[in-house]
């Protein structure tokens, strides 16, 4: 029985007390600001461009969770970089995304943050930007988007909070194109479409 015990508190309670004391320390380590932590969704998404105007963003697959954490820098020239990196899987071909999260604390003035964002396969393109921590954290609002042909522009968006469930875009399909003239919709119009979409952030 003792020996039992014994395999039970090895194999159950080190490791859950381990792994709770790791998380105090990381959380103390945000609240101290020596770590950022960022936490947030990247989704891939599918836009029309064959009319004048862009349509509507139709959802491909979204809220793919991004978690990491980053240490702060401490001294001037140096930095810290995590690398996330998703292959999303289409019926045309897949695209990866390699999404890479920045800490800089350059030679000269307060310590900054950057995000690249680098897309491949039936989709090729690289997008960038510096950030103070108020747009950085807990997760960059950015968007990074290429050409898959002259009409059809896929990207992805990383976003803060999660976006609503997608449920049926059929019916609307034919309505987005009052979009195509945006200028010269009537008032209310557009607000009226807009409104019968669930591809919004909660």
């Amino acid at each position: 029985m003792r020996l039992k015990l014994c395999w039970f508190f090895l194999i159950f309670i080190i490791p859950n007390t381990a792994f709770s004391l790791v998380n105090k320390e990381a959380d103390n380590l945000i609240k101290a600001k020596k770590i950022a932590e960022v936490k947030g969704y990247v989704s891939l998404w599918s836009q029309d461009c064959s009319l004048k105007y862009c349509n509507l963003p139709l959802p491909i697959e979204i809220n793919v969770p991004v978690n990491l954490l980053l240490n702060i820098p401490s001294t001037p020239s140096s930095a810290e970089m995590k690398v996330f990196e998703k292959k999303f899987k289409l019926q045309e071909g897949d695209i990866s995304a390699r999404i890479l999260f920045f800490v800089l604390f350059p030679p000269e003035g307060e310590v900054f943050y950057q995000v690249q964002v680098e897309l491949k396969g039936i989709v090729k393109s690289f997008c960038s930007a510096s950030l103070n921590e108020d747009d950085f954290l807990p997760s960059p609002v950015f968007m990074c988007a290429g050409y898959k042909n002259d009409t059809q522009r896929i990207g992805v968006t990383l976003h803060r909070n999660e976006f609503s469930k997608v449920k049926d875009f059929s019916k609307d399909i034919n309505d987005i194109k009052v979009l195509s003239d945006f200028p010269q919709v009537e008032s209310g119009k557009t607000q009226d479409v807009l409104n019968r979409f669930d591809w919004v952030l909660k």
